[in-house]
């Protein structure tokens, strides 16, 4: 087992993720009692994992004091430019769908902005940088043709591979 998953860091990290808030609260109360925090590193890691606002929720429930101000800041700055990003995505999204109907493409969304919505009923509690659509495959060429008037372009190496070849092996298209 790695360091980083014997670390406060990752226990806290899993502490604001738990859904018994209540024991999320004492257990990392409990954890910056007994061990010493590298907040840097904490705040890292809550980046990679994209958790940056269950992280904040949960030390803002702590005591006063238990965590430093500068990080609690730091992470209402991340919450704020979340919520923006989402906002962007959602309206980009509604964007994109009327697009999509008008040349009668079923879209459907997920993860997400529709995960953010339906499970944590806050757009800025999930963090995402772009939006996710199911399709039927047989629609692919025509939403990559109405994307790119958009001004989408494919990721590399997508670009460079078969519909066959993306729709059968990878059945993701970015």
């Amino acid at each position: 087992m790695s360091n980083f998953l014997k670390s406060a860091c990752f226990q806290l990290l899993c502490q604001s993720i738990n859904v018994d808030k209540t024991n999320a609260v004492a257990g990392a109360e409990r954890l910056l009692h007994d061990n010493p925090i590298d907040w840097e590193e904490l705040f890292l890691r809550a980046e990679i994992n994209a958790v940056k606002p269950q992280l904040q929720k949960l030390l803002k429930q702590l005591r006063p004091g238990l965590v430093p101000a500068q990080l609690l800041e730091k992470l209402q700055v991340a919450s704020r430019e979340n919520l923006y990003q989402q906002l962007q995505n959602i309206a980009e999204y509604f964007q994109v769908k009327e697009q999509l109907d008008s040349a009668g493409i079923p879209a459907v969304l997920f993860k997400g902005v529709a995960l953010a919505s339906d499970f944590y009923d806050n757009l800025a509690d999930r963090e995402s940088v772009d939006v996710d659509l199911f399709i039927h495959p047989a629609d692919l060429e025509r939403i990559k043709l109405l994307m790119g008037a958009r001004g989408y372009v494919a990721e590399e190496p997508l670009a460079q591979l078969t519909d066959d070849f993306i729709l059968r092996e990878l059945c993701e298209y970015n």
